[in-house]
C-alpha cells in the first residue's frame, strides 16, 4: 500500500491516574492512545449516538466523562445510578461499534516517591516502540495526535516524541477540548476501563455501578478488549 495525502492517522490519548506515590487505591497510572483512520466515515455513529441520548433525555450532544458518570461526580451529581447506567450503556454501545483500534500502557506506580519521571520515561518509551513497531504508520502521510492538555508532564512528553520522530510529520492538536472530540471521550472510557481491570478491588461506587469485577469484565471489559492491538 503506498501513501496517499489524504492518509491520515488521528491518535486520540487520554490518561487515568496521577504521578503520585503509589497507595492501595492508587496503583497504576494508565494512558489510552485511540487509533482512528480518518478516511474512514464515523457520521452515522455520531448520529445515532445523538439520537440515542436523546432517546434517554440526554441532550444529543452531552460529553461522556466516564470517572465521573461511575462514581456520580460532577456533571452528574443530580443524576441517580439507573440513569447513568443508561448513559454508560448508550456510549460503550457507540464505542462498541466503532471501527478503530486501541492501545495503551499501564504503569505501576512505586511507593514513597514521586513517579512522574518513572511514568514520562515509560510513556517515551512505549511511544517510540509504537511508533518504530506499529506496522500501519508506514502507510500515513500524516499523523494527528488529540490531548486535552490534561496533565502538562505528559503534554510534554508527547512533545519530545514529536521532535524525536520529526520525519513522521505529527500535528499535535493538544488542548483539544475532550467536550468537541467524540474519540477523545472513547479514549477517556478506555482508560477508565483499563484502569478498573487493573484494580485488584472496587470501591463502593464501582460495585453499585458494575456489580462486580466478574460482570465488569463479561458484560464490557472482554468486549472492549476486542478492538485492542498487540504491538
Amino acid at each position: 500500500m503506498s501513501k496517499t495525502k489524504s492518509n491520515v492517522l488521528s491518535i486520540f490519548i487520554d490518561e487515568s491516574g496521577d504521578t503520585g506515590i503509589k497507595t492501595e487505591n492508587n496503583s497504576f497510572y494508565i494512558v489510552s492512545f485511540v487509533l482512528h483512520n480518518q478516511s474512514i466515515n464515523i457520521s452515522s455513529n455520531l448520529n445515532n449516538l445523538y439520537l440515542n441520548f436523546n432517546k434517554i433525555g440526554l441532550s444529543g450532544n452531552a460529553s461522556f466523562h466516564c470517572g465521573p458518570l461511575i462514581r456520580r461526580e460532577e456533571a452528574y451529581i443530580h443524576t441517580n445510578i439507573d440513569e447513568r447506567k443508561k448513559i454508560f450503556n448508550e456510549f460503550f454501545n457507540f464505542t462498541k461499534k466503532l471501527n478503530f483500534e486501541y492501545t495503551k500502557i499501564i504503569i505501576s506506580k512505586e511507593k514513597n516517591k514521586n513517579n512522574e519521571l518513572l511514568i514520562d520515561d515509560k510513556i517515551l518509551d512505549f511511544m517510540r516502540y509504537f511508533l518504530i513497531n506499529y506496522e500501519k504508520v508506514k502507510y500515513y502521510s500524516k499523523i494527528n495526535i488529540y490531548y486535552d492538555d490534561g496533565q502538562k508532564h505528559l503534554t510534554k512528553t508527547i512533545r519530545k516524541i514529536i521532535t524525536e520522530f520529526s520525519g513522521y510529520n505529527i500535528d499535535f492538536r493538544n488542548k483539544s477540548n475532550q467536550n468537541h472530540y467524540r474519540l477523545l471521550q472513547v479514549a477517556d472510557l478506555i482508560a477508565t476501563m483499563e484502569l478498573l481491570n487493573s484494580k485488584e478491588k472496587f470501591s463502593s461506587s464501582e460495585k453499585d455501578f458494575f456489580e462486580s469485577k466478574r460482570q465488569f469484565k463479561k458484560r464490557y471489559y472482554k468486549l472492549l478488549s476486542k478492538k485492542q492491538i498487540e504491538i
